[in-house]
């Protein structure tokens, strides 16, 4: 009996892309809600600007992901990093503002770097990408 070969959007490659969409909504609805604290903090502007930057990556990446090509993959390689960024940039802002960061920013520090790690090693290693997006 052959092993099946694994290709194509399935398996843990589409529990990936799940994830990348709800975390993609969850950004914008951090950056429209974020929207009225530049009135009062306007150092927030950046971290706006890099949710902004998360979102389209994470858009193209998906598009580029169910359309089997690996420009996806490579765009990923970077925009997974993105939210660590974002989550250090805005513990920055917390100290520059005096504003306390609790546990809950570290523990955030911590949930970034863990799914940025997960899935770069993922996306490197797994049979189904690399079938699905460079063995054509």
């Amino acid at each position: 009996m052959t092993k099946e070969k694994l290709k194509g959007v399935g398996g843990w490659l589409i529990f990936f892309i799940i994830t990348l969409i709800a975390n993609g909504l969850i950004y914008l609805y951090d950056v429209l809600t974020g929207l009225i604290v530049l009135i009062e903090a306007p150092l927030f502007s950046f971290n706006l600007f890099i949710e902004l930057g998360i979102i389209v990556s994470f858009t193209i990446s998906i598009i580029y992901l169910f359309k089997e090509d690996k420009r996806g993959i490579e765009i990923l390689r970077y925009a997974l990093w993105l939210p660590l960024a974002n989550t250090i940039v805005l513990f920055g802002i917390f100290v520059s503002l005096d504003i306390e960061a609790d546990y809950s920013t570290i523990l955030s520090i911590v949930q970034a770097l863990g799914y940025a790690l997960i899935w770069t090693f993922y996306l490197r290693d797994s049979e189904r990408v690399k079938n699905t997006y460079y063995k054509k």
